[in-house]
């Protein structure tokens, strides 16, 4: 399913001509750290959080305030109580209004659908996927006309339905530094 949201994406970004002067594509690349709230109420005491991870992302803007953005990252470094590995896999495709403050930085919101996929190694006691309604905020330092600088905040939503035992969710939120390229 992720596949056919991204893939629809990409061709609606495809068709639709450009409106201004910032209009095009671009391509972003960040470091993000992830936080999945709620792991230790589900997976027990002995959970740990994932380390950092990177995540790719391109998006095109029609207009110098309205864009579209899709993204894709895996993370299998966190764990559950018992020390198994849990992966999350997470894709998403959002509006983007951008706000220019001058030539140097932009802020912007997000605001889409996320899939969210969690398994872990040995069997799938938690294990789930989940569309979910995400949203995001962020600042761009344009270092040229072609590069900038990206530092966001993300809410991707449940990981998972929720757990029968503890009944809670397991849910993911990131916070990213990247760098982006404007075609």
């Amino acid at each position: 399913m992720k596949s056919k949201i991204i893939a629809i994406a990409l061709l609606s970004a495809l068709s639709v001509p450009a409106f201004a002067d910032d209009s095009g594509f671009y391509l972003g690349l960040d470091y993000i750290q992830m936080n999945l709230g709620n792991l230790s109420t589900v997976e027990g005491a002995g959970s740990s959080q994932p380390s950092g991870s990177y995540r790719i992302d391109g998006g095109y803007n029609f207009t110098q305030n309205w864009g579209a953005e899709i993204g894709y990252f895996g993370i299998g470094n966190a764990s559950d109580g018992s020390g198994n590995g849990v992966s999350l896999n997470s894709s998403y495709v959002a509006g983007v209004g951008t706000y220019p403050i001058n030539e140097l930085f932009d802020v912007f919101g997000k605001l889409g659908v996320a899939v969210n996929q969690l398994s872990n190694a040995n069997g799938c006691t938690v294990c789930g996927a989940q569309t979910e309604l995400m949203y995001g905020v962020g600042a761009d330092f344009n270092i040229n006309k072609n590069v900038g600088i990206r530092v966001q905040y993300e809410n991707l939503g449940n990981v998972m339905g929720t757990d029968p035992v503890s009944g809670s969710q397991i849910t993911a939120s990131d916070v990213a530094l990247g760098v982006i390229y404007k075609f």
